[in-house]
């Protein structure tokens, strides 16, 4: 079989977005228009472009950080009922040690009809 890669949304997203910003450059540059206009124009798109990333690492940040605490608190949730069912199983383990020790204690002992 083979191993397929998969692509995070947040990378597919980073990586059109880098295709994007590099094909509008390159329009800019063989654009029929000043260099001062295009410099204008590329910084612009440079900053708008930059602020969009941010925001787009933010959501992600964001996102990983919900959902390492939704994690967490199912972790912590699991761990409790695990315990519960420990402490449950011990105490029905001591019931039966104890009624197991009555029998062989009732067992030994003679029996006065005889």
């Amino acid at each position: 079989m083979h191993d397929q890669e998969y692509i995070s949304s947040s990378g597919l997203i980073t990586s059109f977005l880098g295709g994007v910003a590099i094909g509008y450059g390159i329009a800019l540059l063989f654009a029929p228009r000043s260099g001062r206009e295009t410099r204008e124009m590329l910084g612009d798109y440079a900053q708008s472009t930059g602020e969009k990333i941010s925001k787009m690492a933010r959501n992600a940040a964001d996102s990983a950080k919900d959902a390492a605490e939704s994690v967490g608190q199912k972790a912590s949730e699991y761990g409790q009922k695990a315990g519960e069912y420990v402490d449950k199983a011990k105490s029905q383990a001591r019931s039966t040690a104890g009624e197991v020790e009555q029998r062989l204690k009732s067992e030994k002992q003679p029996s006065r009809n005889q």
